[in-house]
């Protein structure tokens, strides 16, 4: 008997439940009056206007908030999103474009790569000047360039300008000041270190076309007019 009384209790509140979630957000002042897009700009967040006809009118037992946040970064532009219900009838959707970090020049196109080295857009989606260029032949250089990349910058803090893969065992690395660095996956980053100050400062005696720093000694080369002269 005690447990069909349970039983009966249970069925009760569920039923009520369910009338007062039916009626509670049936009710118009519960209803989806606007969808405001936050976070991107106007061009950007064009794309995402369908979701204003989607959602206007709509209850707010009818809206899968993770559901619209799994459907908007679905789209490789988006990094982050955030969908929330504000003062019971607007629809706030905050999105967060991908930044990038690097461009990727491949087959004479420049794409967008961002700090967790998804490739998601070319140059013409946003065009930062002082990234570095990491130039590839084929898909199967970019891991490596960028495990490079990657583990060098913060030692050269904003003087790469490209780096590409010369051969299987060489890789140069362009900076800003047109002198490289050659090297590979074995090199130790102290002779990163070392290298960029040999380079900052024996440029300033003589123009440096490359430092070797593939080897236990540091070979440095400095550029020579067609005459066999070192620039100064």
């Amino acid at each position: 008997m005690g447990l069909l009384i349970r039983f009966g209790i249970f069925v009760l509140l569920s039923f009520g439940l369910i009338k007062t979630n039916n009626n509670f957000f049936l009710r118009n002042e519960y209803k989806i009056k606007s969808v405001e897009i936050t976070g991107i700009n106007e061009d950007i967040s064009k794309d995402f206007f369908f979701f204003k006809d989607k959602f206007i009118g709509k209850s707010l037992s009818d809206i899968d908030l993770q559901e619209v946040e799994s459907l908007i970064k679905k789209d490789i532009r988006i990094d982050e999103v955030n969908v929330n219900i504000v003062d019971f009838n607007k629809l706030n959707i905050d999105i967060k474009k991908r930044k990038p970090k690097y461009y990727l020049q491949y087959n004479n196109k420049i794409f967008l790569i961002d700090k967790n080295d998804v490739i998601y857009g070319e140059i013409g989606d946003e065009k930062i000047s002082s990234l570095p260029f990491i130039l590839v032949k084929n898909n199967f250089e970019i891991s490596s360039l960028l495990g490079i990349i990657k583990n060098i910058e913060d030692i050269l803090k904003g003087n790469i300008s490209q780096i590409y893969k010369v051969d299987e065992h060489c890789v140069n690395v362009v900076l800003i000041n047109g002198a490289t660095l050659k090297t590979n996956n074995t090199v130790p980053l102290e002779k990163y270190r070392i290298g960029k100050n040999l380079c900052f400062g024996l440029s300033k005696e003589k123009k440096i076309d490359y430092i070797d720093l593939r080897f236990e000694d540091y070979i440095v080369k400095y550029l020579e007019d067609k005459n066999g002269k070192q620039y100064k």
